[in-house]
């Protein structure tokens, strides 16, 4: 027994156009290709444990009927049906209306795909019951399975909705990858070429999992090789800095009295509360348009980005106004905001890390469950990109030459004296100017010097991307290389205009790549727009900077030992070479009073040979 599948061919393909396939170019390119392909469908297969075709067919004269329910077999039989298994339809026989032979089953059950295929209406008993629930609520909003299912479920959920009711069987499909062994081999038992999940589970989390499987390669099509290091990069990544951002919220409000209230948004004029408020508005738009098109592997990034934002920018740079004294305006701006984006943030994380989530949002607001919310809308007068593309510029200036420092073993605490710092786009000057304290700041260097010109500090070195247009180019490469490196050229701001003989030749920006090379002794680090150039030269008094910086990492990490609360004070004493001009700075640091000849300290450790004694 088969569809006839040449007969509904057409409009198969011509349905499969009303479907959003995640990715899109399934659409037009497996599925489609399959469709074009396909041959009659056998449904008869010769088995006992499946469902029985209903086909009664005449010893005699081979007449056939299909009888479409226990009714239809009731009032042809006489037989009154409780179960239709095999077993039980076998029995069933009636005499032939044409010839008045005897009327058998086939003995033929269905194809297990067909039963697959039957789903959507088939488990709410259509036509029989909820007749008028299915027609409303067809297609379905969505299917989810593997690549393989292409070409069975999917498929056979198309063909009997396009056979049945002329129309697709979902609105969206998302077909996702597999996932194999970090070598690349299917995952085996028999091999054991994985770690047991419950220890996974154990070691880094349900929530750190989760979020691995969602940014994976799995969640499109391809194929993931499973790591355990990326269970650990997630929690170090976004779950150990979130609980992190949640604790630092709790520890300073708790100190203030300050009592966090959902119902009241921030009206900050701080312009690092503007901007934090505007990375919520931008990720949580981002994450909602995404998912609305059912594009579920672009969760994580935009989460990831925000995390990093509030835990490494606004928290840390916001610090010393949670330090201030009493609850001034700024201060309650800093906490209404920083409450804000902390309980909204927990409603966006919440279908993909439930736990802490749950845990987090709960402690904020003393509600029962942050499941039992809505999604949020965040208001949209925190729109600010103009803000956000400020400080994108700052933080990848920062980048680059934090890049040159750890090139170079050079620590962040290290103080050096002068970065310079030049744009390939002129505007980006005018922005910058307002943060050069900033930049200074982030990168504990004394001087930032603003070059007009890039030529100062690097030659610029144009090359053909050959990733991108090696094939295009073909015999033309040798002559736009030529052009390149003579500077026949322009650049309009988005295309470069090629002049080669007889002709002006457009590629665009992705097409070239622009390398920066160091005239002097400064290394350089660029991206295609910043050059910057980073003086690593380090004076004796520099020396001793980064010495009593230090030296208060050290202390602080101290504090932590002993357990102590933010606001508590200690006594301190420093034995050894340790640079006294910086004194007052440790001490101011620390929360620490100078004792001499300290007895019986409650901690002791050493840092570049100067002993460390702390008392509570």
């Amino acid at each position: 027994w088969y569809v006839s599948i040449d007969k509904l061919k057409e409009r198969l393909l011509e349905l499969n156009k009303d479907v959003n396939w995640i990715p899109n170019y399934i659409k037009e390119g497996r599925f489609n290709n399959w469709l074009n392909n396909a041959r009659d469908w056998n449904i008869s297969r010769n088995r006992y444990w499946s469902t029985p075709i209903p086909v009664w067919e005449c010893d005699k004269c081979g007449h056939t009927e299909v009888l479409g329910s226990i009714d239809e077999i009731e009032k042809a039989s006489g037989i009154r049906l409780n179960n239709l298994h095999k077993q039980y339809m076998d029995k069933v026989e009636y005499a032939c209306s044409h010839c008045g032979g005897k009327m058998k089953r086939i003995s033929e059950v269905l194809d297990c795909w067909f039963e697959s295929g039957s789903v959507p209406f088939a488990r709410l008993h259509y036509p029989f019951e909820n007749k008028e629930w299915f027609e409303n609520h067809s297609p379905s909003d969505f299917v989810v399975e593997y690549t393989g299912q292409i070409r069975c479920w999917f498929y056979y959920l198309h063909v009997l909705s396009v056979a049945l009711f002329d129309k697709p069987a979902y609105k969206n499909c998302i077909v996702h990858g597999t996932v194999l062994a970090k070598d690349g081999k299917k995952l085996s038992k028999k091999s054991k070429n994985y770690t047991d999940p419950m220890e996974l589970m154990k070691s880094y989390g349900t929530d750190a999992f989760r979020l691995y499987m969602y940014q994976s390669n799995a969640m499109l099509v391809n194929d993931m090789m499973f790591d355990e290091a990326g269970l650990k990069d997630m929690l170090q990544q976004f779950i150990l800095p979130l609980w992190n951002c949640s604790y630092f919220y709790d520890c300073y409000s708790k100190i203030d009295g300050f009592v966090g209230d959902e119902n009241v948004k921030p009206n900050s004029t701080n312009k690092l509360d503007k901007w934090i408020l505007s990375k919520l508005y931008e990720t949580t738009t981002n994450i909602k348009q995404k998912m609305d098109n059912y594009q579920v592997d672009c969760y994580v990034k935009p989460l990831l980005d925000l995390i990093d934002g509030l835990s490494n920018w606004y928290i840390r740079r916001s610090r010393r106004r949670f330090w201030g004294k009493g609850l001034t305006q700024d201060k309650i701006d800093a906490y209404q905001t920083l409450y804000y984006v902390l309980t909204n943030i927990c409603k966006i994380i919440a279908p993909v890390t439930p736990i802490i989530a749950e845990k987090i949002y709960v402690s904020l607001t003393n509600k029962e469950s942050v499941h039992l919310e809505s999604w949020p809308t965040i208001d949209e007068k925190y729109k600010d990109e103009t803000l956000l593309e400020e400080i994108d510029l700052v933080q990848n200036v920062i980048h680059l030459a934090r890049n040159i420092r750890n090139k170079n073993n050079i620590k962040n605490r290290q103080p050096l004296s002068n970065l310079q710092v030049a744009f390939t786009n002129a505007k980006n000057y005018e922005i910058i100017a307002p943060y050069i304290e900033i930049i200074a700041e982030e990168l504990n260097v004394k001087n930032i010097e603003i070059i007009n010109d890039v030529n100062e500090i690097a030659s610029i070195q144009y090359k053909v991307n050959f990733a991108s247009v090696g094939k295009s180019l073909g015999s033309k490469i040798p002559m736009v290389v030529k052009a390149l490196n003579s500077n026949s050229f322009e650049y309009d701001g988005s295309n470069y205009i090629i002049k080669l003989e007889g002709e002006d030749l457009t590629l665009n920006k992705e097409d070239i790549l622009i390398n920066f090379n160091a005239k002097g002794n400064m290394p350089v680090a660029s991206d295609s727009s910043i050059v910057v150039s980073l003086d690593l030269t380090v004076t004796e008094e520099l020396k001793e900077e980064g010495i009593a910086r230090e030296l208060v990492r050290s202390i602080q990490d101290a504090r932590k030992q002993l357990d102590l609360e933010i606001t508590n004070r200690i006594k301190l004493e420093l034995v050894g070479d340790y640079p006294q001009q910086f004194l007052d700075y440790i001490l101011k640091e620390t929360l620490a009073d100078f004792e001499n000849n300290m007895q019986n300290p409650d901690l002791e450790i050493e840092v570049e040979d100067i002993k460390i004694k702390i008392k509570k």
